[in-house]
């Protein structure tokens, strides 16, 4: 999460950083979940960061919040660049590869 006070409202492992330029090492995840977040970010370096940090074959799970502006053009890209398939949900849309 890029906010630091939200981190220090939860215990355990906590990363300060943004979905544009994660600080972990390339294949480091054997799956990715991001939960309504991505419509904040530059969604082309998103998804680098993501291809970059996942290993290969990773299961990878992503929702965008349906009143997100640019909904259409975010779900174009992670279905393209990622593989992923879209199952509608109530608020979100949801983008899954497994």
């Amino acid at each position: 999460d890029p906010s630091l006070g939200l981190l220090k409202l939860h215990k355990g492992l906590r990363v300060c950083a943004n979905a544009e330029s994660l600080p972990f090492k390339d294949h480091s995840f054997s799956s990715i979940v991001s939960l309504t977040a991505l419509h904040h970010t530059d969604i082309n370096k998103a998804v680098a960061e993501i291809k970059r940090v996942s290993k290969p074959g990773a299961p990878i799970a992503i929702t965008i919040l349906k009143k997100a502006k640019n909904l259409k053009s975010i779900a174009s890209k992670l279905k393209s660049d990622l593989g992923l398939v879209e199952i509608d949900g109530e608020k979100d849309i949801i983008l899954v590869k497994h």
